[in-house]
């Protein structure tokens, strides 16, 4: 998985290809263009044509499964004996996407959480920030930044006592941050990406 928005945008747009009425796609590189049909033969377009039925209009995007971590959230292998995947790039399909996809990394990220600090979390404290920043490289301000996201998504961030205790730039910022999806995604990704499983648990004491 990307740690940047980068991963949102092809390297270098081939030219795009309607599929159908409402869908076309575009390819990662003109490599992995020519790989795809090969592997397809004359009938590549028919194959994605049947995956993107019933799917949002707009723009897909189709990248090699081996790029990424754990074939990146959102993302759909063309078919079960398939290298490539396909994501949405743009149009209704990829606003769908931003939409609902930040959700699934909130989810991720929080059992991630659970197993390394417990299911009581994270006090807080200046020992657990310096561990965390030492062991996964994710800063108090970050995690600062996390906690925004999960009070956005619960929508109760404007009521929070840290929220109002900031001046009205910092609240600004804080509220420009959390409505930019493409931003906070990235960020969650980022998060993500460090914290990998969990397999480095705080070390409370006994």
């Amino acid at each position: 998985m990307g740690q940047n928005s980068e991963r949102f945008e092809p390297q270098k747009e081939i030219e795009k290809t309607n599929i159908s009425i409402g869908h076309s796609v575009v390819f990662l590189s003109q490599e992995v263009k020519e790989d795809f049909v090969a592997q397809y033969g004359i009938g590549w377009a028919r194959v994605i044509n049947r995956i993107l039925n019933g799917r949002p209009d707009g723009t897909y995007d189709i990248i090699p499964g081996n790029i990424g971590n754990e074939n990146f959230i959102g993302s759909s292998f063309v078919s079960v004996e398939s290298e490539f995947l396909i994501r949405p790039y743009s149009g209704k399909c990829r606003d769908a996407f931003l939409a609902e996809i930040p959700q699934e990394f909130m989810r991720l990220i929080s059992a991630t959480l659970t197993n390394i600090f417990g299911k009581d979390g994270m006090g807080g404290t200046h020992e657990e920030y310096a561990w965390y920043e030492k062991t996964y490289g994710i800063t108090e301000e970050e995690d600062n930044k996390w906690l925004d996201l999960v009070q956005f998504y619960e929508g109760t961030l404007e009521e929070e006592p840290s929220f109002l205790h900031l001046t009205d730039g910092e609240q600004a910022d804080v509220l420009r941050f959390v409505a930019n999806k493409e931003e906070h995604l990235a960020f969650l990704m980022g998060l993500s990406a460090r914290l990998g499983r969990g397999a480095q648990k705080y070390p409370r004491p006994r």
